[in-house]
């Protein structure tokens, strides 16, 4: 009788384990309310004045952003024109991954009395990333001033007599870098940036959002 016992539990406990691997595996494999994140170890160093590497400038790219604000109920957007006062783009293909160095200010010049229809406006966004690439990989823009990768937007208040601008570091706005396509023949990069402002109740403008196409390739 006590055999039949210990095989009755054994069985439940080979059929539990059992059911238990399936019902992991199918959540994880096919349910498309579960996001699948590759994480990947960042330790590399990324020196230019390194004699090792094999960096070079680049200084052609296609930009482009847009403001994304709110307007009662609908959400619209605008494009974002800017100049680009300061630029440090370096690229290294020299190994098995690619490595850049990017750093990049734009600034809007237009005068507030074009966006009177706006309660805020972006005035400029900074931008710093450095990292080794891999393909279709998402970059948190979130560390401190100076460091690899951050960003920051400064926007301007237009609803009082003279502007107020406060900034907002890519930490507050959830900036984010991803990563859309590397073409060697080619030889360009394509990115895609987004930042949040959904957070601040006060602000309009609720998400601001661009493309950034660099060329390695003359």
């Amino acid at each position: 009788m006590k055999n039949k016992i210990k095989y009755l539990l054994f069985i439940l406990t080979i059929v539990l384990i059992f059911s238990i691997t399936q019902s992991c595996k199918d959540s994880l494999g096919y349910d498309p309310n579960v996001e699948i994140t590759k994480i990947i170890k960042d330790t590399v160093n990324i020196d230019p004045e390194d004699p090792q590497t094999k960096f070079i400038n680049i200084d052609k790219w296609d930009i482009s952003f847009k403001e994304f604000y709110q307007e009662g109920r609908m959400l619209k957007d605008q494009k974002w024109d800017f100049a680009v006062p300061f630029h440090k783009i370096l690229i290294d293909t020299s190994n098995q991954y690619i490595r850049l160095w990017m750093e990049m200010d734009f600034v809007n010049n237009k005068p507030d009395i074009e966006y009177s229809n706006r309660k805020d406006r972006v005035l400029n966004f900074r931008i710093k990333f450095v990292a080794e690439l891999y393909t279709e990989t998402i970059y948190n823009l979130v560390e401190k001033t100076n460091e690899r990768r951050w960003s920051e937007i400064t926007i301007r208040d237009l609803r009082k007599a003279v502007g107020a601008n406060f900034i907002i570091p890519g930490s507050e706005s959830r900036s984010q870098f991803f990563l859309e396509e590397i073409n060697l023949r080619a030889g360009y990069l394509n990115f895609i940036i987004t930042n949040d402002f959904t957070k601040y109740p006060y602000i309009s403008t609720r998400y601001f959002r661009g493309t950034i196409k660099l060329y390695f390739k003359n």
